[in-house]
């Protein structure tokens, strides 16, 4: 190989590296874009959620929404809207199945805005009997759990 011709060689290299590139994605005909405030491609204002019900926990009053039906071995996706002026709590943990938590793995939910907090908490498989939604929030050193039923 000559000298003069490692300059060629090298930019050839580099022309085949940059067009390794994945083409940029293009608008899809009917293709809906996600709606403005929805989380994970959904809209948490729309009529998918279904609300499972309030409860009070110590000063908190929280409304439970089920976003997506429930499938044995995905996640569920849940929103929970807290009402009144108080601070969100620090600490929101939910899970499906059975009171005691056994066979199911406890998430944390996250703040998502001033009044709502949002979790995916994983289904398990097989679903246990009578399995619901648990929500326990820690409130001034006190742990305050709730139980609600769940949509399929």
């Amino acid at each position: 190989m000559k000298l003069h011709s490692l300059p060629v060689l090298t930019v050839l290299a580099l022309a085949l590296v940059g067009c390794s590139k994945a083409p940029a994605p293009t608008a899809t005909p009917n293709a809906q874009a996600p709606a403005p405030g929805g989380h994970d491609g959904h809209d948490h204002a729309g009529a998918d959620r279904t609300e499972l019900g309030k409860a009070d926990f110590g000063e908190h009053r929280v409304t439970v929404f089920q976003v997506t039906p429930i499938v044995p071995g995905k996640e569920g996706d849940f929103d929970l809207e807290f009402g009144g002026t108080n601070a969100l709590p620090a600490t929101v943990r939910g899970w499906i199945g059975v009171e005691s938590g056994v066979g199911s793995a406890k998430v944390r939910f996250e703040k998502e805005t001033d009044r709502r907090m949002h979790g995916h908490p994983e289904v398990p498989s097989p679903l246990p009997a009578g399995a619901k939604f648990w929500l326990e929030i820690e409130t001034a050193g006190a742990t305050a759990k709730n139980s609600f039923a769940i949509k399929m």
